[in-house]
């Protein structure tokens, strides 16, 4: 009785006891306790030492690795330990682990995939779309600015290229295209020159643009450009007043472009966040979006703001304007731009009608027309691709101001 409760202790594998053909398939282990038990069913004698026991013929087979473990594998045999339940002081294999924590290895497989995806199309876009944007869009040397929604790094040098230009963009100390400007000289007069794109010069060399010329044309005027592209006439306002302090100028330059109807109105423009304001019932004008504040994925992805621009304009594009309402807008920026300095008078140049009619009425006010300068020149005027004004135009508009500035 010793030696059987021996064996069936050292032994609970019962299933092998109807499958004796089974044993040559078993760990060398389980041949020997096999052995044992027969023995002790024959009559023989057991040694309860299992360690002493002379070597068999079987063979020890190596263990296999879990996930191809052979028919030989006392589970394959139907043989289970802990009445069918996993070992619990077993630690789990390599596999077991790998199956426990496969949900939170693929999500982080999905967000690193995800993060090397965002980065590979921030470096492309900067490498190869950037180089094509131009003066308003492109972010590097556009830059956020709190007072006026955007403006230019101070000191880039750049090149604006298109099929149909290449020109060079230099960015001076004070954040414009234009020379470094001078101490203010008593003995000549200054000419501020503001507006958007086309005073800008886009797709024209900073010496082919208007102010450039003039000031050629007329050594005893100084004539400073501040205009950045994409700025609407509410910009345009506040950069007045900022410059005003410092530079007091002799007089204004404010190139009008028909579409600062629809920026000056907006909250939003090319993309950028921008300040703006709303006309009261009295007439006065409140301040609104200052300072202009900008997400932080934006100040580090181009991309982001390219995305962002492209949202904007979808968005933006079928809302409908009041006309009337923005002019009456307009003209209210430019009454607080003529009463900054009466004696410095404010000369319009544009192409509309509506302010024509309004510098009729306003005293210290100028309209100069450049309709007839450019028919002049027909199909030279603009780039036909872009609708910028060619070198050609920005002569012909300096030639049409050249009297009236002499006149002053």
């Amino acid at each position: 009785m010793m030696r059987a409760s021996f064996v069936q202790r050292a032994w609970p594998y019962e299933p092998l006891r109807e499958h004796p053909e089974r044993v040559g398939r078993i760990p060398f282990s389980a041949v020997r306790v096999l052995q044992e038990k027969r023995a002790s069913q024959a009559g023989g004698w057991v040694s309860p030492n299992l360690e002493a026991y002379a070597p068999t013929p079987y063979p020890v087979r190596k263990p296999q690795c879990p996930r191809n473990r052979g028919r030989s594998h006392p589970r394959n045999l139907g043989i289970h330990f802990f009445g069918g339940r996993s070992n619990p002081f077993r630690r789990p294999t390599l596999q077991n682990r790998f199956v426990l924590h496969r949900p939170l290895r693929i999500l982080g497989l999905l967000l690193t995939s995800s993060l090397v995806a965002v980065i590979a199309g921030e470096l492309v876009y900067r490498g190869v779309r950037t180089g094509r944007l131009g003066p308003t869009t492109n972010p590097t040397y556009v830059v956020h600015d709190a007072e006026f929604g955007w403006g230019y790094r101070a000191g880039a040098q750049v090149r604006h290229r298109s099929a149909e230009f290449d020109v060079a963009v230099t960015i001076n100390a004070e954040g414009f295209r234009d020379r470094k400007w001078p101490e203010r000289d008593p003995e000549r007069q200054l000419l501020l020159v503001l507006g958007d794109s086309f005073a800008f010069g886009w797709g024209v060399e900073e010496t082919e643009r208007v102010s450039s010329i003039l000031r050629v044309a007329l050594p005893e005027w100084d004539v400073r450009n501040a205009a950045v592209s994409g700025y609407g006439t509410d910009q345009q306002l506040l950069l007045l007043r900022k410059l005003q302090k410092d530079l007091q100028p002799d007089a204004v330059l404010l190139m009008f472009c028909p579409n600062d109807l629809d920026e000056s109105a907006s909250a939003v423009a090319y993309g950028h966040r921008k300040p703006w304001f709303e006309l009261q019932i009295d007439g006065a004008l409140s301040l609104h979006g200052q300072p202009v504040q900008q997400p932080w994925i934006e100040r580090v992805s181009h991309l982001a703001q390219a995305i962002h621009k492209q949202i904007t304009e979808r968005t933006s594009a079928g809302r409908p304007y009041d006309s009337a309402a923005q002019w009456s807008l307009v003209r209210a920026l430019l009454t607080q731009m003529a009463s900054m300095d009466r004696d410095s008078p404010l000369l319009l140049l544009s192409e509309t009608h509506e302010l024509a009619a309004f510098a009729q009425g306003q005293v210290g006010v100028r309209h100069v027309d450049p309709t007839q300068a450019l028919q002049a020149l027909g199909s030279r005027a603009f780039f036909s691709v872009d609708g910028h004004w060619t070198a050609a135009a920005h002569a012909a508009v300096a030639e049409t101001l050249l009297p009236v500035l002499q006149g002053l």
